[in-house]
């Protein structure tokens, strides 16, 4: 009984001390986090706020309207002027093509282009495509997240492209 009494008053050392060692390293890691955090904003707002203004300029946000001595009339040029280039960037996007290193890699070059076409295709990759081409001609810059969807039956595992908005992503300032 006293051996008993003795083991569970060494356990519980034993978890109050785990569980000390589990707060610090929670309360590093939530500094850690923190100070990436404050590194990253202070980085990209330079970068937010010229994305803003290039947003503001696609869409035709007037900040004076009615100037003195002028018609009314606004014409949104940059809208107009992006929106001909993209139609013309994605028109001219041929999808990926795999080269073959040598003769003897021509066969398994065609079968992986096949299967890029598919699952092209397939998983709506073109979508993504257009979306982040949009946010690169907008912003200068477009994001696009690129993965692999599992399911538990594991009958559905397939690969995924998304467009990422360019006020959603963190740069990172070390990058």
């Amino acid at each position: 009984m006293a051996i008993e009494k003795e083991d569970s008053q060494e356990e519980k050392k034993e978890s109050s001390k785990n569980y000390i060692e589990d707060a610090l390293v929670k309360k590093r890691a939530l500094a850690l986090v923190k100070e990436r955090y404050l590194s990253s904003t202070t980085y990209q707002n330079v970068y937010f706020t010229r994305f803003i203004k290039y947003y503001e300029l696609y869409r035709g946000y007037q900040s004076n309207k009615h100037y003195r001595g002028r018609a009314n009339l606004f014409v949104p040029e940059p809208f107009a002027n992006l929106e001909s280039v993209h139609a013309r960037i994605l028109r001219s996007y041929r999808g990926v093509r795999a080269v073959a290193q040598g003769p003897e890699d021509l066969e398994q070059a065609q079968s992986v282009e096949k299967l890029i076409d598919y699952q092209q295709r397939v998983f709506n990759f073109k979508q993504a495509i257009k979306d982040s081409s949009k946010d690169a001609l907008i912003y200068g810059t477009g994001v696009m997240k690129a993965g692999w969807i599992f399911t538990p039956e594991k009958k559905t595992d397939h690969p995924m492209l998304e467009a990422v908005d360019v006020l959603d992503y963190f740069f990172d300032p070390e990058a």
